[in-house]
């Protein structure tokens, strides 16, 4: 979050010029989050105030079904973030597209493809049941 703060502070003008500020923070957000990912040497890391005294494994998402957070981390990073957008944030398809900075065809084909993989990874009766047997609804 702070980098993304540091980012956006140095391009305040451009932020303000904005059509959807919201959609130039979404953006900022999920490139902040593609940058991380790509640098092996700081997946571990979590700025806290107090730093704690042994090494700890990652934090398991509060709420969240470890095997679909597993699931989840198998996707390529658009098809992930496509179903991040869709159903967690519950976006809509252009917004989402807006965040990604791609077209409305291309939410819905990663939507269908990634929603497809997720439910052979997890099987028919999990969690992806109650979710549209496409991405294209909604």
């Amino acid at each position: 979050m702070q980098s993304v703060l540091t980012k956006l502070c140095v391009a305040w003008p451009s932020f303000r010029a904005a059509d959807s500020p919201e959609a130039y923070l979404r953006r900022t957000l999920v490139n902040a989050l593609t940058d991380e990912r790509r640098r092996w040497w700081r997946r571990h890391e979590w700025s806290t105030a107090d730093p704690p005294d042994r090494a700890r494994d990652a934090p398991a998402g509060e709420g969240v079904d470890d095997e679909l957070c597993a699931a989840l981390r198998s996707l390529p990073p658009k098809m992930r973030a496509t179903l991040v957008f869709r159903y967690f944030y519950d976006l809509d398809i252009g917004d989402t597209a807006d965040a990604l900075g791609c077209s409305v065809g291309t939410v819905k084909k990663q939507t269908a493809r990634a929603l497809e993989r997720m439910r052979i990874l997890l099987g028919p009766d999990d969690i992806l049941a109650e979710l549209p047997a496409t991405g294209v609804a909604r």
